[in-house]
């Protein structure tokens, strides 16, 4: 890895991007531009220099702790207290000479994203009004294919968006980094919605999740259950398990292969075995599991004292709450 961790940088990051060794980065989160046509200054815009200097105590008490370190268009910005700001409007002529170059760029780099490009700059020609679009996605364009090569195979990324370019995002991101990439679509509601004339408040962003290929890491993050549901749904006490609840051991529809445990077949209620793998692995190993039949597993599950059986004699799995990691 060629660049210092946890550095902050003041600079356009396609500078910082192509200076970045391949393959190199874990995780991407991006809040770009969002094509909104205004012009968006730091929120320190307008400060005096107390309040600039209570800041940057902040900001070295911050550092001191996380220890960041900044680069050297940061530290100039401290030293004369310059608002950060940049421009989200794409139609100006300058806007326009650096679509170009990125075109051109991409139909050498990227070919796939530029046909998607291309296809646009054909309807602009139609109508005008997507000429900012094609500029700000051309913009896009060059930082998604360094993104993609600066991730590792494992690597993922998150791009944050709204409604105004989300759909065209999508379809950029789906060239770029493969339609086969994309995981998840994520929406981001606000506690409040903006007061928008004519048409109904916004009060949602968007978060684009792609994977870098198939071996993506994701983690599943888990919160604690809340009392009350644990109170009713976990309502059942077992010496050995603890607390569990009464799931389901059948599936929707038939498998003409099972047999009858103990008297109850699937079949009688037109569904199949539907068996806990998880919990027959723990108990016998993967080897051993994926050697035995339907009716040894229920056995092994039975004689662990994982089923309950009803008075009617259907079967049911006992699944205890100290096996449950949380709300994901």
């Amino acid at each position: 890895m060629n660049f210092p961790s946890r550095t902050l940088y003041g600079i356009d990051n396609l500078r910082v991007l192509r200076g970045m060794d391949s393959e190199t980065v874990d995780l991407i989160y991006l809040d770009p531009p969002f094509n909104k046509a205004e012009d968006f200054n730091s929120p320190l815009e307008g400060k005096t220099k107390a309040d600039m200097h209570a800041f940057l105590k902040w900001f070295n008490a911050f550092n001191a702790e996380n220890h960041f370190s900044l680069c050297d268009e940061l530290l100039k910005w401290r030293k004369d207290f310059e608002t950060p700001s940049f421009e989200d409007t794409w139609e100006s002529a300058i806007d326009f000479r650096n679509m170009d170059g990125w075109l051109a760029e991409l139909q050498e780099i990227h070919p796939r994203a530029y046909l998607l490009l291309e296809g646009l700059d054909k309807l602009s020609q139609v109508d005008r009004d997507y000429k900012g679009h094609l500029s700000y996605l051309a913009f896009m364009s060059v930082r998604l294919v360094e993104m993609r090569r600066i991730l590792k195979p494992t690597g993922a990324v998150y791009l944050h968006c709204d409604d105004t370019m989300s759909h065209w995002l999508k379809i950029l991101m789906d060239a770029i980094f493969g339609a086969k990439s994309y995981r998840n679509h994520i929406i981001w509601k606000r506690t409040g919605a903006h007061n928008d004339p004519k048409k109904f408040g916004r009060n949602l962003d968007h978060i684009l999740y792609y994977g870098k290929s198939e071996d993506t890491l994701f983690n599943v993050v888990y919160t604690e259950y809340d009392k009350e549901y644990i109170k009713q749904t976990y309502n059942n006490y077992d010496e050995k398990l603890g607390q569990y609840k009464r799931d389901d051991m059948t599936g929707t529809g038939l498998n003409r292969n099972d047999k009858a445990y103990k008297g109850f077949h699937p079949a009688s209620i037109g569904r199949h075995w539907a068996i806990n793998r998880a919990k027959v692995e723990e108990l016998a190993g993967k080897e051993k599991t994926s050697k035995m039949t339907t009716i040894q597993k229920l056995r092994l599950l039975d004689k662990a004292g994982y089923i309950h059986w009803s008075e009617a004699g259907k079967p049911t799995y006992k699944r205890p709450l100290a096996d449950m990691k949380g709300k994901p």
